[in-house]
């Protein structure tokens, strides 16, 4: 008797195995660019098994945003590693506070100050530096540049035909 596979059921072992060399040993005294790859390999890979267990329940609508995300995290990663060295990796850690900054702003905007001090508590010293500063300071790169830089603005910019 044959068994029909979905091309999702035939793939999703030799993705799973790519994380295998990279990532299937202890990584010690890693530099930023290693780190980052590394957070955004994690995130695919937990991003892959959630795709599959929607795929399996019959949930591919519910899967589309997995998906998107999946791809604007690939943007960004090449962003990333499209340059050699660590300066693009150094501004996405700073990024990643500027972020965290609007969160608090937007928060304590829409909640209070009262409110907001009893949830976030102590802002880190690394976010300290953003909180407050016009939403134009901590505004982060967007995907349309992301995509023009690696070469794929005519991909990124295509539009859905019905």
């Amino acid at each position: 008797m044959k068994i029909e596979q979905y091309f999702w059921d035939i793939i999703l072992p030799e993705m799973t195995k790519l994380f295998i060399k990279p990532w299937g040993k202890r990584l010690v005294d890693i530099n930023q660019r290693k780190r980052i790859a590394t957070q955004f390999a994690m995130r695919a890979l937990r991003r892959i098994m959630a795709v599959d267990a929607l795929f399996k329940a019959g949930y591919y609508w519910e899967s589309h945003a997995l998906i998107r995300g999946g791809y604007e995290d690939w943007l960004q990663i090449a962003f990333l590693m499209r340059k050699s060295g660590e300066t693009r990796c150094m501004n996405f850690a700073t990024d990643i506070h500027k972020h965290d900054a609007r969160v608090y702003d937007a928060f304590k905007a829409l909640c209070g100050p009262d409110i907001t001090d009893l949830i976030f508590r102590e802002i880190p010293h690394k976010v300290l530096p953003f909180v407050g500063l016009p939403r134009t300071k901590t505004r982060p790169k967007s995907f349309v540049s992301l995509a023009t830089d690696v070469g794929l603005h005519k991909l990124h910019s295509l539009e859905t035909v019905n």
